[in-house]
């Protein structure tokens, strides 16, 4: 298995401890009927799970519809992955 691979694995694994971790702390606070610990919980969730925001075109304005989201992001790995090379990254024979 290669590095990228152990890392993502380790990633997802401490993730999902740390989750499951929140999880029983909100359900003892809950138990406990501690409403600052159950708030903060919920509060540490929600930044979690949090998706990231609009897509922006080249102006830097928001596209709401999808599949002009879908298009810009076609767009966009097109342009990165048809750029020139650099010289570092050339092969010398």
């Amino acid at each position: 298995m290669n590095i990228d691979k152990r890392v993502k694995t380790c990633y997802r694994s401490d993730k999902r401890k740390y989750l499951k971790h929140q999880r029983v702390a909100a359900e003892k606070a809950a138990r406990e009927e501690n409403v600052r610990k159950l708030c903060d919980a919920a509060e540490l969730a929600e930044k979690i799970w949090k998706t990231r925001g609009t897509t922006m075109d080249n102006d830097g304005k928001p596209i709401n519809e999808i599949q002009e989201q879908q298009n810009r992001w076609v767009k966009h790995f097109k342009m990165l992955l048809n750029r020139p090379s650099s010289k570092s990254h050339r092969i010398s024979k």
